[in-house]
C-alpha cells in the first residue's frame, strides 16, 4: 500500500507533490520570503497575517493512503507514517557539500557553525523587527487609550455640568429653591 504526499501553502497552492510513496526522504525549498520593515508608517496593524508580520509560513501536509487493488485486503492493512520536519540550516545536507567541495572534517564543521551563526543572526534581526513592531503597536495603543480616557472624562464633566444646570433651572421653575 503506497501513500500520496502533497504539501500546500497558506493559499492552497501545491508546493510539492509525490504519488505512490512507500518510503523515502524528501525535501522542498520555498522561495517565499516576506520582509516587512517596522518603519513603514502606512502599515495597518489591524490587518496582518502571520507571514507578513512575523515571517512565518504555514504549510499543509496531506497524506492519502492508496487502497490495494483487492478491496477485501484493505481492512487488515495498516500503515505507519513518520514525519520529521527540519527547517533552516539544520535541514541542509552537509555530506554532499563536503564531497562537492572536498572539505575536511574540520572545514565542514566550521562551515556548519558559520551557517548556523548566520541563521542565528537572521533570526535575531527578525526578533528585533518583531520587537520594534510590537513597541510601535504598544505606543499607539497607549496613546489611543489616553485619548479616549481624556475624552471620556471631558464628556462626563460636561454631562455633570449640564445636569446641574438642568436641575437648578427645574427647581427654580418649581419654586423649590
Amino acid at each position: 500500500m503506497s501513500i500520496d504526499l502533497t504539501i500546500r501553502d497558506e493559499k492552497k497552492h501545491t508546493v510539492w507533490s509525490k504519488t505512490a510513496v512507500d518510503h523515502g526522504k524528501f525535501n522542498f525549498v520555498t522561495s517565499d520570503h516576506v520582509d516587512h520593515h517596522p518603519d513603514d508608517d502606512d502599515y495597518d496593524y489591524d490587518d496582518y497575517s502571520d507571514a507578513e508580520t512575523w515571517g512565518t509560513h504555514k504549510y499543509e501536509f496531506c497524506f492519502v493512503a492508496r487502497s490495494p487493488a483487492n478491496p477485501q485486503d484493505s481492512h487488515h492493512l495498516r500503515r505507519r507514517v513518520s514525519l520529521k520536519l527540519l527547517s533552516g540550516e539544520s535541514a541542509r545536507d552537509y555530506t554532499e557539500l563536503a564531497k562537492e567541495e572536498h572539505l575536511s572534517r574540520l572545514e565542514l564543521t566550521l562551515r556548519q557553525m558559520g551557517d548556523e551563526l548566520q541563521e542565528l543572526l537572521t533570526e535575531l534581526d527578525v526578533v528585533k523587527n518583531r520587537e520594534a513592531q510590537l513597541r510601535d503597536l504598544n505606543e499607539r495603543t497607549h496613546s489611543t487609550v489616553v485619548s479616549y480616557s481624556i475624552a471620556s472624562c471631558g464628556f462626563m464633566i460636561a454631562v455633570g455640568m449640564y445636569q446641574a444646570y438642568y436641575l437648578r433651572n427645574f427647581f427654580r421653575k418649581k419654586k423649590l429653591v
